[in-house]
């Protein structure tokens, strides 16, 4: 498993804003370039990171667990 120090950090700012929109404006890239980043993280790690909602998103058991590491 190869992780990118990018998809860890933007992973980080995404659970700390509970926002993608608003994440992808703090980092500086579009939001379909972070949902595409996230989507490779979940993918690299077996399984959903976040519960997407329509104001927002909620990290599931997993992306708890991955936060803490």
């Amino acid at each position: 498993m190869s992780l990118s120090m990018d998809d860890i950090k933007y992973f980080i700012t995404v659970s700390e804003t509970q926002n993608v929109t608003r994440a992808s404006e703090i980092i500086g890239i579009s939001q379909p370039a972070l949902s595409y980043a996230l989507k490779r993280l979940e993918s690299e790690l077996g399984g959903e990171l976040f519960i997407r909602l329509k104001n927002g998103i909620r990290l599931t058991k997993l992306g708890e667990e991955f936060k803490l590491r």
